[in-house]
C-alpha cells in the first residue's frame, strides 16, 4: 500500500486462500450461516478487481450468503465477472412505488424512528398531500429519501423552520443526482431539454402561478 498500488494489495499481498481460511474460522466460531450485506453496491461496478476478488473468494466458500444492493448500473459488470450473474445470484428488482401511501410512509417513517412528529416538522402541504413529491420522483424510493434528506438538512442547519419543498432543495437534489448518477438518461429530463424557448417561458409562467391560481 505504501506504493499506492491498491490493486497489487488485492491481487498479491492478501491471497484468496488466506481470506478463505479466515472466513472458515469465523463461520466455525459462529456456528451458523452468515449473510454479508453490501449496500451501495454500485461502487463495486467501478472496480472489476474487487468484483473478481469477491467471486474468487466466495465461489467455493460454504456457509455464506451475499446480498448486494444497487441500481441497474451494477448488473452489466456483474454479468461479465460472474458469467452470467444468474448462476450465482438471484436478481430481485424493486420498482418504484405505485401507491402514494407508500411514498407517504417513506417520508414519515424515518422521522418517527427518531421520535420526531412528522406533522410538526413537515410543511402542511407535504404532510397532507404527498402527490407533488410522488410525481416529481416517479415514486422512486432513493429520490424520495434524497429530497427528504435535503429538506431535513436545511431544518438542522437553521435555514428553514419546516421541511418544505422549494427551489433550493430541488437544486441540492439536482446537484447530488448529477454527481452520483447519469441523469442525462432520464426520460423526463430528455423531454425538458427538447422544449423550445417559448415553451420554457410558458412553463415559467405556470410555475409562478403555483398556489396563487387555480
Amino acid at each position: 500500500m505504501s506504493t499506492g498500488n491498491e490493486n497489487a494489495v488485492l491481487r498479491y499481498i492478501v491471497s484468496d486462500h488466506n481470506f478463505k481460511e479466515d472466513l472458515s474460522k469465523i463461520r466455525s466460531e459462529v456456528g451458523r450461516p452468515i449473510i454479508l450485506l453490501f449496500d451501495e453496491g454500485n461502487a463495486l461496478a467501478g472496480s472489476r478487481v474487487h468484483l473478481e476478488k469477491l467471486r474468487n473468494i466466495f465461489m467455493n466458500t460454504t456457509g455464506f450468503m451475499l446480498i448486494i444492493v444497487g441500481t441497474h448500473a451494477l448488473f452489466p459488470v456483474m454479468d461479465e465477472v460472474f458469467s452470467p450473474i444468474v448462476r450465482q445470484f438471484a436478481k430481485i428488482n424493486v420498482g418504484e412505488f405505485k401507491d402514494k401511501k407508500d411514498t407517504q410512509e417513506c417520508i414519515k417513517k424515518p422521522l418517527e424512528k427518531i421520535d420526531i412528529d412528522p406533522e410538526e416538522i413537515l410543511d402542511p402541504m407535504i404532510y397532507r398531500d404527498v402527490e407533488e413529491i410522488h410525481d416529481l420522483t416517479g415514486g422512486r424510493p432513493y429520490e424520495i429519501q434524497l429530497i427528504c434528506h435535503m429538506m431535513f438538512r436545511r431544518v438542522q442547519s437553521g435555514q428553514a423552520k419546516k421541511m418544505e419543498l422549494d427551489f433550493n432543495v430541488l437544486e441540492d437534489v439536482r446537484r447530488q443526482l448529477e454527481e452520483s448518477q447519469d441523469i442525462a438518461t432520464r426520460p423526463l429530463l430528455s423531454k425538458i431539454r427538447r422544449l423550445s424557448k417559448t415553451q420554457l417561458e410558458a412553463l415559467q409562467l405556470i410555475c409562478s402561478c403555483e398556489r396563487h391560481a387555480t
